[in-house]
């Protein structure tokens, strides 16, 4: 290849390279699946609740230099997935910290803490009204030595989520005034979101992966294809 000539090597040869390039890759793969499972069941033992040790199931390759990787949760409750209304209210928030700062690494533990209170506060379905939460943290950006978070919960209505936030003294991913004043390095965005027009839903066929959506805006997408007549994955409004 590097003299010009791969149009002269032979197809068979080329098939046998793909071949064991394939066969190690499967066999790495299930390499990396027993050693972290059993690394991650180890550990996970030994560390308390709220420290816990998560591998991605498949190595992936180098992403760059440029590219923040981070980890992200969501949680729904079990009535907005099989309901048949979108969000109508969302709300955004974005969180800076500096880490090199002497109370950074203080900061970052603070509002971690808080952040996981205020999760398990989301499974609390007495009043109702959200809809989805999806948290994301990068622990590192490039070319800083901050961390950021970024929240966004999604709910029916703009009055569900002042009653939910009047009961837990504030809505998920929104830093609280008593927190917020024992932090030096926190820098914080929050923003009101609501949609402009209806919502398309969309789902995807379990057996032909075809597009299916409502004919109607702001309906959600019917269970089975409309194509093949299999069953959708189900996606949820948010």
């Amino acid at each position: 290849q590097e003299k010009g000539k791969l149009g002269e090597v032979g197809v068979e040869k080329i098939a046998v390279r793909a071949s064991w390039e394939l066969f190690y890759l499967v066999l790495g793969a299930l390499i990396w699946q027993v050693l972290q499972g059993s690394m991650k069941y180890v550990v996970n033992a030994l560390m308390p609740q709220e420290l816990q040790f998560y591998a991605p199931w498949l190595p992936f390759f180098e992403l760059g230099e440029d590219v923040d990787i981070g980890v992200a949760a969501y949680y729904a409750p079990k009535e907005a997935l099989k309901s048949k209304d979108g969000p109508q209210h969302f709300v955004c928030s974005v969180r800076h910290m500096d880490t090199a700062h002497p109370e950074g690494q203080r900061d970052l533990q603070l509002q971690r803490n808080t952040a996981r209170e205020m999760w398990m506060k989301c499974k609390d379905t007495s009043i109702g009204g959200l809809v989805a939460n999806v948290n994301c943290f990068f622990p590192r950006l490039s070319g800083s030595t901050h961390c950021k978070e970024i929240n966004l919960s999604g709910w029916v209505s703009s009055e569900a989520a002042e009653a939910w936030s009047a009961k837990h003294s504030g809505l998920p991913g929104v830093q609280s005034q008593s927190s917020r004043g024992q932090m030096r390095t926190l820098g914080s965005m929050q923003a009101i979101l609501k949609p402009h027009g209806e919502i398309r839903h969309q789902d995807r066929c379990s057996s032909c992966a075809r597009l299916s959506e409502s004919e109607t805006l702001g309906e959600k997408a019917p269970e089975r294809c409309r194509y093949c007549g299999k069953k959708n994955y189900g996606y949820p409004f948010f």
